[in-house]
């Protein structure tokens, strides 16, 4: 019998800074047109409409995907860079793709004009950072060494020459070089893994060794440091398919039931933090005839229940083709086929959809949630123990952009912006 979540009362969670449009890409910004009303009321390519904006811009005017008033059949303004509308000519006014009344992409009456288009990652547009007046060149050197190794810089050493935001960064490549080749672990580094890989178990099983502790965080801060490791080097191995996946397959993920291991990934991988319910609430031992999974949901039909496990269940449900005494693979449960199916909706509200947990870490590897959340344990570990002041969300989006773009999530990257970011220099 093993312990679920299940809330006294209602579902009680907390979303990070998790927001944002997760779309990566390029978002064009242009000029004004006629006037506009919204995208849903907007005429389309092919039928005659009432105006409208794209999803870049509202209120009135035009953007690069739509035009003034009417649609862009012949009507009361163009919209399309093919139709004209009413009072349109080949060589009058307007602007490319942006139109006013009477617009199309070579003429129309009044018109906007392009912008240069913005870069997106992850929601993030791309910006330079602004910092103020840096702090002086050992309280940075302190914060570095206290966050990577969890210890005060040695005031006998020099202080780097130069602008914090070019040395603070070539010290931690260094660092990570110099790890790599001797073999070891930045104390700093392993902790983090380690409070990252057993977060959550206070309480739920109390039978876990917390001796391993050690070596989880040192087996997965190693991860961390490795030359290109990457975010999805966190949830498979090389190889396809892949041997094992990742993290998942780990000791710390044995946990005593689906929900305990969906109310992890909910936390540390896109930091939903769910409540954990009563103590004396059990997973029920499956019955002949039904696997773990049919059991379970059962069990938690009660509105008080149903609420969190609606949540967690599925990605803990996700994971039941790791056995959960060893972690490995199996394909049935209590001699039944296993049902490891399911969709989690993210705080940002992105589907991840799945048939199981290898489906579902392809999707994690390249995950703009799954980033941000990272990054922002990363800066919250920063906090703690460096004696920063904080940070705002600028800095975690710069990161972001940093660590996701070109879709590369490489874990130096994001260490290495983590350091430059106003919240370290400042």
């Amino acid at each position: 019998m093993n312990r679920i979540l299940c809330p006294l009362a209602v579902c009680s969670f907390l979303f990070s800074a998790c927001g944002g449009q997760y779309d990566v890409g390029e978002a064009s910004n242009a000029g004004s047109g006629g006037a506009g009303g919204s995208e849903a009321s907007g005429g389309s390519s092919g039928e005659s409409g009432n105006g409208g904006t794209s999803v870049i811009s509202g209120g009135t005017g035009g953007t690069t995907m739509t035009g003034g008033s009417g649609g862009d059949m012949p009507g009361n303004g163009g919209a399309s860079a093919a139709a004209p509308g009413t009072g349109g000519s080949g060589d009058t006014g307007g602007a490319t793709m942006s139109g006013g009344v009477g617009g199309s992409d070579v003429s129309g009456g009044t018109g906007g004009t392009m912008m240069q288009a913005t870069n997106f990652v992850c929601g993030v547009p791309e910006f330079d950072l602004e910092y103020g007046e840096f702090a002086d060149a050992f309280t940075i050197r302190d914060r570095l060494t206290r966050f990577f190794f969890d210890e005060g810089a040695d005031p006998s050493t020099a202080d780097p020459e130069g602008e914090p935001n070019e040395w603070a960064p070539a010290l931690v490549h260094a660092w990570l070089a110099n790890a790599r080749s001797e073999d070891t672990v930045p104390a700093g580094l392993a902790a983090f893994m380690r409070d990252f890989m057993l977060d959550r178990r206070d309480g739920v099983d109390p039978e876990f060794d917390e001796t391993l502790g050690d070596a989880v965080g040192f087996h997965w801060g190693s991860v961390v440091v490795a030359q290109g490791m990457t975010l999805g080097s966190f949830f498979a191995t090389e190889g396809d398919p892949p041997e094992t996946f990742g993290m998942f397959t780990d000791v710390a993920q044995l946990w005593p039931g689906p929900s305990a291991r969906g109310a992890w990934m909910a936390d540390k991988l896109f930091c939903m933090p769910i409540t954990p319910g009563p103590g004396n609430v059990a997973t029920p031992d499956p019955p002949p005839g039904q696997t773990r999974r049919e059991a379970l949901s059962a069990s938690v039909t009660q509105p008080t229940c149903a609420g969190c496990h609606s949540i967690i269940d599925p990605l803990g449900f996700s994971m039941e083709i790791l056995a959960p005494e060893t972690g490995e693979v199996r394909t049935t449960d209590n001699g039944l086929p296993i049902d490891a199916s399911g969709l989690f909706t993210s705080p940002s509200g992105v589907n991840y959809m799945f048939s199981d947990i290898g489906m579902l870490s392809a999707s994690l590897s390249t995950s703009c949630d799954v980033a941000r959340c990272f990054v922002t344990q990363l800066f919250d570990r920063a906090v703690a123990v460096s004696a920063i002041d904080g940070y705002e969300s600028s800095d975690i989006d710069w990161v972001l952009y940093q660590f996701a773009k070109d879709d590369a999530f490489t874990l130096e990257d994001a260490l290495v912006s983590i350091v430059q970011t106003p919240a370290f220099l400042n």
